[in-house]
């Protein structure tokens, strides 16, 4: 779901960068007035609108290919012992390079 989101996070900023290219073609210069206020605000009321119309194809696709609101995995997850040394490890070597990384910093200050 998430890669999903990062996906049109793009999209979306292409979507508007495309939009404000379009106001520029038609001799838009941005103030410091209402005119500009008013077109900025149609810009994102636009990107809204053209977000909410894609999430809905989007979704309308998916329930065509047999979507039911639910991820289904081929295997059960179990969060093991091994899942636990490995976190325990992970968070360990983080916070060690976090110490060193702060008592380097500390050092060259002096």
């Amino acid at each position: 779901l998430m890669l999903i989101s990062y996906r049109y996070i793009s999209v979306i900023q292409e979507e508007y960068d495309r939009l404000l290219e379009a106001a520029k073609v038609r001799c838009f210069v941005p103030r410091n007035n209402i005119h500009t206020y008013r077109t900025y605000a149609y810009l994102v009321a636009m990107v809204l609108v053209r977000s909410y119309e894609r999430g809905l194809t989007v979704y309308q696709a998916m329930v065509l290919r047999g979507f039911k609101g639910r991820f289904y995995s081929l295997r059960k997850f179990h969060f093991g012992k091994g899942d636990v040394l490995l976190s325990m490890g992970v968070a360990l070597c983080i916070g060690l390079l976090l110490y060193f990384d702060r008592a380097a910093t500390v050092l060259t200050n002096f």
